[in-house]
Order: structure tokens, then C-alpha cells, then sequence
């Protein structure tokens, strides 16, 4: 099972992609947190 981890702020979403099943991150990205980042988010979590 993979999680997705978001840390919020005003401009920015910081997220991680983790492998539920090893403890281990598969993946870092920054997105912008407007709706171009909404779409980019969509398409980190279809990975």
C-alpha cells in the first residue's frame, strides 16, 4: 500500500510518496498550492 504525506503552507505543498509496506520513501515533490499544483498532485498520486 503506497501514502501520500502533504505538508501545507500558503505557496507550496511538500509531498512524499511512501511504500506503506518497506517504511520507505519513494518519492519527494514541491507543488505549487494553486490549481496547476492540484493537477500536478493528481498526477503524483497515480505513480
Amino acid at each position: 500500500m503506497f501514502i501520500i504525506g502533504i505538508d501545507v503552507s500558503k505557496n507550496k505543498l511538500d509531498c512524499a510518496l511512501i511504500d506503506n509496506s518497506k517504511q520507505f520513501k519513494l518519492e519527494f515533490k514541491d507543488i505549487s498550492n494553486f490549481e496547476g499544483g492540484f493537477i500536478a498532485l493528481s498526477g503524483f498520486q497515480s505513480m
